[in-house]
């Protein structure tokens, strides 16, 4: 949060020694005097395609009126999860996450040869610096692959934006 960098990709294989990190930034942020001035709570919400979003409790989550809700009924949770298992729905998403998020999106390596999903990521990266404590954390074993010679990089549409971190 407070690095700067409203987007970081993280390759690594280990997955929950990575979350549980980032739980413990929400919580040593949760627990500064700053933000319970604010009456604000930290969290994480992570992004997979088999899950799509969801909230530390492990509920699905939706997108209505530009805010991300619990829905209530099976019916809506299954549109939900329907809807979010769509990499650039998932960006959509991210967009209307909450002040002090942690938005982690999974195994997203394998959709950075899409135009439009790096667009997305951009304008995502853009959105989140200008606003209080929100970060974008791409999450993977191996960085996407890239060009004519099948390089593993971060493109370079996203260079710029995206922090890389190996992990």
């Amino acid at each position: 949060w407070e690095s700067g960098h409203p987007a970081l990709y993280l390759q690594s294989h280990e997955e929950t020694r990575v979350e549980d990190i980032l739980k413990a930034v929400v919580a040593d942020m949760a627990g500064r005097p700053a933000m319970k001035k604010k009456d604000a709570v930290p969290q994480l919400l992570r992004w997979s395609v088999t899950k799509g979003w969801h909230d530390a409790n492990g509920d699905t989550l939706a997108l209505k009126g530009g805010k991300l809700v619990v829905p209530k009924t099976a019916q809506e949770r299954e549109e939900a999860l329907q809807a979010a298992k769509d990499p650039l729905a998932a960006l959509e998403m991210a967009r209307g996450m909450p002040e002090f998020t942690i938005a982690v999106l999974k195994d997203f390596h394998a959709y950075m040869d899409h135009p439009t999903v790096l667009r997305l990521i951009r304008d995502l990266a853009v959105l989140y610096k200008g606003t209080t404590c929100r970060m974008a954390v791409y999450l993977s074993p191996r960085l996407p692959i890239v060009g004519m010679r099948e390089t593993a990089a971060l493109p370079a549409e996203i260079q710029k934006s995206v922090t890389m971190v190996e992990f």
